[in-house]
């Protein structure tokens, strides 16, 4: 399942109901037949469904008593909570029965969801989700409180502004959201390896990278999500986050640990880059040009995990920023990727179709 959203110009104080954002791509992403018409958030005459194959997610739940048991119609609320709203979806791996869950929040707790260019949402996994919205192990994300909302978050979440283009790229093996020329967000599964199985975990990651101009990371494991503060934020603007991972040398269970770190280079070439120098075209053997391409993977062997890729789970190639314009066909071994811009660090294909 592939969608061009494009946020609607039908603003409420500044930016569109995140609760309604988050609604139209839980929607979109576990519904059996995905349409414009699921859309309350977006625009529905200037958003396209490209491709309209069911991405095979479940929804789990809400900690939106109006969206706990299913999606309800319409608009999300305009809230006056004590935590931010978060819809829950799950999927299961390619090799076993084992479910990845992936969750849509709104990364501001603020009495008025609609406070602004500084709020947005977020995509994370968890390793495993509620009815209610309860999450266990949630991935990384900035959320701010009633008192310091007006943090500006922009490189840490992506906002949904009048005009602004999303696009949402979905199967039964990942969730990707890419905000067009700014950043890329995914729950992502990876190759099963025999620790996984071992261990009877589910192999996925989380990235998050709201503006790939940036290169910042969380460089320790992640306990809980990374609140902000009215002093200002720590860095953190790209993280890669695995679940569940049991050290097999110490046989510790740690519920989410970073799978890269900028200080020491470790993954950071496989899994982010700030540079739009990496990848310059080349030639074949005859002189004729053709563009560079990696594929997306990560090595975790200092916790006794094999290299575990997500290319070939996940149909997506990193490529040059900047390589053409978003829905350009590339062309990889006889099979068509789409081409997207995801920013200044870089550019992905991937392929749209399940």
């Amino acid at each position: 399942m592939y969608v061009k959203l494009v946020a609607s110009t039908s603003l409420t104080g500044g930016s569109i109901p995140i609760s309604s954002v988050l609604k139209d791509v839980a929607r979109m992403v576990t519904s059996s037949s995905p349409s414009l018409s699921l859309l309350t958030a977006f625009s529905q005459s200037a958003s396209v469904l490209v491709d309209a194959t069911p991405a095979g997610w479940s929804y789990v739940g809400s900690n939106i008593i109006a969206d706990q048991g299913s999606i309800s119609a319409g608009a999300g609320p305009l809230l006056s909570v004590s935590a931010a709203p978060i819809y829950c979806l799950s999927a299961p791996c390619a090799n076993s029965s084992l479910l990845k869950y992936a969750n849509l929040s709104q990364s501001s707790v603020v009495t008025s969801p609609t406070d602004g260019t500084s709020n947005g949402f977020v995509l994370t996994g968890s390793s495993s989700s509620s009815s209610n919205g309860v999450v266990t192990n949630e991935g990384p994300k900035y959320v701010t409180s009633n008192n310091n909302y007006l943090v500006n978050l922009s490189n840490y979440n992506f906002n949904p502004i009048a005009g602004a283009v999303f696009h949402l790229i979905a199967s039964q093996r990942h969730i990707t959201l890419i905000q067009e020329g700014r950043g890329i967000m995914g729950v992502w599964e990876t190759s099963n390896t025999d620790a996984h199985t071992y261990y009877n975990v589910a192999p996925f990651i989380q990235f998050s990278h709201a503006n790939t101009g940036t290169l910042s990371d969380i460089l320790s494991n992640i306990t809980v999500p990374t609140s902000s503060s009215s002093a200002g934020l720590v860095t953190g603007s790209f993280s890669a986050t695995a679940f569940n991972t049991t050290n097999v040398a110490t046989g510790i269970l740690t519920g989410t640990v970073s799978v890269a770190n900028i200080a020491s280079g470790y993954n950071v070439t496989s899994l982010a880059t700030a540079s739009n120098t990496w990848k310059v075209s080349t030639i074949n053997s005859v002189g004729s040009p053709k563009y560079l391409m990696s594929p997306v993977f990560f090595q975790d062997g200092a916790r006794g995990y094999p290299t575990q890729f997500i290319t070939g789970v996940v149909p997506i190639y990193w490529v040059k920023a900047g390589l053409g314009n978003t829905g350009d066909t590339v062309n990889v071994n006889g099979t068509d990727y789409t081409y997207f811009n995801s920013g200044t660090g870089f550019g992905v294909i991937m392929a749209t179709g399940n």
